[in-house]
């Protein structure tokens, strides 16, 4: 069940910084 939760957070943060790099190329486009 541990493993499970870390695997969980580790794909929080990537959903994130793919967000935040979509939302910076647009404005740099």
């Amino acid at each position: 069940k541990k493993a499970k939760r870390v695997k969980k957070v580790k794909k929080v943060p990537k959903v994130k910084k793919v967000k935040k790099d979509k939302k910076k190329k647009i404005p740099e486009n």
